[in-house]
């Protein structure tokens, strides 16, 4: 779990957020909670992007603490949601974002 007013690394910014938890985005989690997928390949194919994309959104997911990455089949790894949701902070002013636990 991510601790209490933990800064985000790479994601310290309003901006860098919202960049992060698009439409698109929001699909990959959607997915996972799903319980359906059981691979990044997988979840890459279904929703129609590279394996490469999916595989860097996803690290972003792990370095915020949403998901986990879990062994699979063979060289596989199995995306895990970890947190149904996320409360931050955001300082209108300065545009930074703190998550809180």
């Amino acid at each position: 779990a991510v601790p209490a007013a933990a800064p985000l690394p790479g994601l310290a910014t309003i901006g860098a957020m919202t960049r992060l938890f698009t439409p698109a985005n929001q699909h990959l989690v959607e997915l996972i909670a799903s319980g359906t997928v059981h691979s990044v390949a997988e979840l890459a194919k279904r929703r129609h992007r590279a394996e490469s994309n999916v595989s860097r959104t996803l690290s972003k997911f792990v370095a915020l603490g949403v998901v986990s990455m879990e062994p699979g089949e063979g060289r596989a790894k199995v995306p895990r949601l970890l947190v149904q949701s996320l409360d931050c902070r955001l300082d209108l002013a300065t545009g930074r974002v703190e998550v809180l636990e």
